[in-house]
């Protein structure tokens, strides 16, 4: 959406997916001004990620449940490590 201050997408598994560990599973897109937050969820418990950043200065951070035991891991405009910002 060029031009617009925020915009979000998402795209969402059906319910009719012949695979069933994905159904319900969604991941979405959402930018606000120079902020940017991908996020993925899937329906398992304890399973949600989320990533996000500036576009201005490339700094953001990740939490996952599959990363730094899910704690929340940022990074610096050099993509440095960064204490939480």
């Amino acid at each position: 959406m060029p031009g617009a201050a925020a915009c979000r997408l998402t795209f969402s598994v059906p319910e009719t997916n012949p695979h069933e560990e994905a159904r319900g599973a969604s991941v979405r897109y959402e930018a606000d001004g120079t902020a940017r937050l991908p996020d993925g969820y899937e329906p398992t418990p304890g399973r949600a990620r989320l990533v996000e950043w500036d576009a201005a200065t490339g700094a953001g951070s990740v939490t996952a449940w599959s990363y730094n035991d899910g704690g929340r891991a940022c990074w610096d405009a050099n993509l440095d490590a960064a204490p939480g910002l």
